[in-house]
């Protein structure tokens, strides 16, 4: 079997597969945790998350990860905390709170007076608050590798800084993958788990998969004395301190301020997808670079479907705006500056939801993408999930919601609540 890609779904559906005696090849080409999953929050939870089924099953998953991967990274359950300051919040709010409880989270709606009790740190302004005490946060560079490794001690070779050219079949049926340099691999099932760039993989075996490319920011600042000790989202900002002191700076659960470059892809599907980047454009916002088109047309004339080092262009000033909305929630960190920026490509789906299994038009042939910035905590169980798949276990959660065939009617695509 051959994965393709090194982040947190290959590594653990590597993992998965050797244990259940496959042998396993997986093909980076930069390294381990070098692109999505090593460049965001690390927040853990089924709060604010788009497949609550696949939230709800990760923090288990990551409890156990925890005492049993091969090395050690920062876990902690830490909860997360969602302050409303205007009715807009609150309904927003109302809506993450149900779509949790239906599947099995514990949170709580706490009042004003609730919150400032529990949360004496917040500043004013606060109408409610949504409280999971279950979430956890991670450091994720550390936590991929420690998959990586358990991946490795089962068997599993790793080939780093190897580039995937395309994925080879005959018949309808993959017989491996082609590396850049011509060397070929032979397999007779392949796992996609290259985040953006999955798709450019597709469109080489003619797969339609309506996905837009977006970026994530975050900012970090100097080490701080201990100031609060969860993940706090607010409307316009997200945070978190990390065990060095150091806070981590991002977006919030209404305005996130990712951005959208446009490339020739766009075109493809525009009919489906201007709706919904006008209607979220809060949410995540227009933006031009040159680099992406030019990654298109290499991936179209050259051969080479993804850049190799490639580094997301960061917005003048965007963490420190951030911080600034932050600071004005928890005055105590006046005196945080932004020292580091951090930048992770995510791919959006017209529905919000993942697209996880078998892909029906190529036998042997399985993928996950398409996490609208919300994948790292799905790692453990994606990779389990599509480990029994490939493996033809019965599955511990129904893969249905996620199959890519559900794009083929575009009428019943739902307009979601939020992209990313």
């Amino acid at each position: 079997m051959v994965v393709v890609g090194a982040g947190i779904n290959g590594c653990a559906a590597a993992a998965e597969l050797a244990l259940r005696g496959h042998k396993v090849v997986i093909v980076e080409k930069d390294d381990v945790a070098f692109e999505a999953s090593g460049r965001n929050m690390g927040a853990i939870g089924i709060l604010g998350k788009h497949a609550s089924d696949l939230a709800g099953a990760s923090i288990k998953k990551w409890d156990e990860a925890v005492n049993t991967l091969p090395e050690p990274f920062e876990y902690q359950r830490m909860g997360r905390v969602c302050p409303a300051y205007t009715p807009h919040d609150e309904m927003i709010l109302h809506e993450m709170l149900s779509t949790a409880r239906d599947h099995g989270g514990n949170i709580e709606l706490l009042g004003t007076e609730t919150v400032y009790d529990k949360f004496p740190e917040l500043g004013p302004g606060i109408s409610l608050a949504a409280y999971s005490a279950n979430d956890a946060l991670l450091e994720p560079i550390s936590a991929t590798r420690a998959f990586a490794a358990l991946a490795r001690e089962r068997g599993v070779q790793f080939q780093t800084a190897t580039l995937v050219s395309r994925v080879t079949s005959r018949e309808g049926r993959v017989t491996g993958v082609e590396l850049a340099d011509g060397e070929l691999i032979t397999a007779k099932q392949v796992l996609l788990v290259a985040g953006v760039w999955t798709n450019r993989l597709l469109n080489k075996l003619n797969v339609r998969m309506p996905v837009q490319f977006a970026t994530i920011y975050h900012g970090e600042t100097q080490p701080l004395d201990s100031a609060f000790d969860y993940f706090l989202r607010g409307p316009a900002f997200g945070a978190r301190q990390l065990a060095d002191g150091v806070i981590r700076v991002t977006g919030g659960y209404e305005q996130l301020g990712a951005g959208h470059y446009l490339s020739f892809h766009d075109f493809r599907d525009l009919d489906l997808w201007a709706p919904r980047l006008w209607a979220r454009r809060k949410e995540v916002q227009m933006r031009l670079d040159p680099r992406i088109m030019g990654y298109e047309m290499q991936a179209a004339w050259r051969n080479r479907p993804a850049p190799v080092g490639y580094e997301p262009t960061i917005p003048k000033n965007f963490p420190e705006r951030k911080l600034a909305e932050l600071q004005k929630a928890m005055p105590s960190l006046a005196g945080a500056r932004i020292v580091k920026k951090i930048a992770g490509a995510v791919d959006m789906t017209p529905d919000s939801l993942p697209i996880i299994g078998r892909v029906e038009n190529y036998e042997g042939l399985f993928m996950a993408a398409g996490f609208n910035g919300q994948g790292f905590g799905f790692g453990p169980v994606v990779g389990e999930l599509l480990a029994q798949q490939m493996s033809d276990e019965k599955l511990s959660i129904d893969l249905t919601p996620y199959r890519l065939a559900r794009f083929e009617n575009r009428r019943e695509i739902p307009m979601p609540a939020r992209l990313v």
